[in-house]
């Protein structure tokens, strides 16, 4: 009857934060997600009406079959305005996991360390999948945690790449940013003077960022390049009418939220049918993925409850191994 309670700290020592550890996760994720053996309500998102900041709480339930057989859930609050008003990180989150016999919760986790790994581990396996041969040049707008967690992993699954190029609007950050991650990973880092710089000539271009407004334009995506729309509002209706093949992680999930593909959904721009496929779909031979080089290949990744309960459910196993965290009894 006790709950396991890990501190972000005890969640990055049972690995939590080891992208090449999570990435094999996740892709075992998506291909549960390909056989159906998972249940993922369509996640509700909470907001103020009326609140000029943009904050909102989602709540993400999901139960995993597989070789996972977990079910829980994510609790991710996000103000964009925190790095700027008040010092602190955009988004905060908890996870909650539970018995599958008898309901009853056994792990409350802190959240936001695996939802960035997981969501850098989403792009890598995008990245592995669908990129062009050797790779060499990344395109980064943002430069937040997830950006960070995101080139890492990239780097990771494309020993081939030299070379990002980051733009921020804060050029501070971007400066910080390239010079941790120059030391971190060996590679090239530069600060681009604008957007654009950053993704003219870059073979795998990832937008990860807070805009609402869109400002990518179709042409400025190259022949061959891989566009991960990991923060689904930048990119202009002409980039998604710029590519080859869309790809998305859940399309049910993907359709909502006013992204740039539900807007061109709703708008009569976008079919079912263009949708080629999903990215389990992909890893499990049951659609191809990319067919030459010159192909333009869109992966929108809404994020899935699944991808966090799977990775929450390894942290909860191994911290129990590792006897990390402490137990609290709610009912007695």
């Amino acid at each position: 009857m006790k709950i396991l309670l890990l501190t972000r700290k005890d969640v990055i020592a049972a690995g939590g934060a080891d992208i090449r550890g999570i990435i094999p996760v996740i892709e075992e994720v998506f291909k549960i997600h390909a056989k159906k053996d998972y249940c993922q309500p369509l996640k509700p998102y909470l907001r103020i009406p009326g609140d000029k900041e943009g904050k909102r709480i989602i709540a993400m339930p999901a139960y995993l079959g597989g070789e996972f057989k977990v079910w829980g859930i994510k609790w991710i609050a996000s103000n964009p305005t925190n790095p700027f008003k008040r010092n602190l990180e955009r988004a905060s989150a908890i996870i909650i996991l539970n018995d599958l016999e008898t309901g009853f919760p056994v792990a409350i986790m802190e959240g936001a360390i695996i939802s960035a790994t997981r969501t850098a581990a989403v792009a890598a396996v995008a990245a592995k999948y669908l990129t062009r041969k050797n790779p060499t040049l990344i395109g980064i707008i943002g430069a937040g945690m997830i950006a960070r967690s995101v080139i890492d992993g990239l780097c990771i699954v494309k020993k081939e790449v030299q070379q990002a190029k980051v733009f921020d609007l804060n050029s501070s950050r971007s400066k910080l940013f390239c010079n941790e991650l120059r030391k971190k990973l060996g590679i090239e880092i530069n600060v681009a003077s604008n957007a654009e710089e950053a993704i003219r000539e870059a073979d795998i271009v990832v937008p990860a960022t807070t805009a609402t407004k869109p400002y990518i334009e179709g042409e400025w995506i190259k022949p061959g390049a891989l566009f991960i729309n990991i923060s689904l509002r930048d990119p202009k209706f002409s980039v998604v009418q710029h590519v080859n093949k869309i790809v998305v992680d859940d399309w049910n999930q993907a359709n909502r939220e006013n992204t740039v593909l539900h807007l061109m959904y709703e708008q009569g721009l976008l079919k079912d049918s263009d949708i080629h496929a999903e990215m389990g779909e992909i890893i499990l031979g049951a659609k191809v993925g990319r067919e030459n080089e010159d192909e333009i290949i869109f992966f929108n990744p809404m994020g899935m409850a699944i991808e966090d309960i799977g990775v929450a459910s390894i942290v909860y196993n191994r911290s129990k191994h590792m006897a990390l965290g402490s137990y609290i009894d709610l009912w007695y």
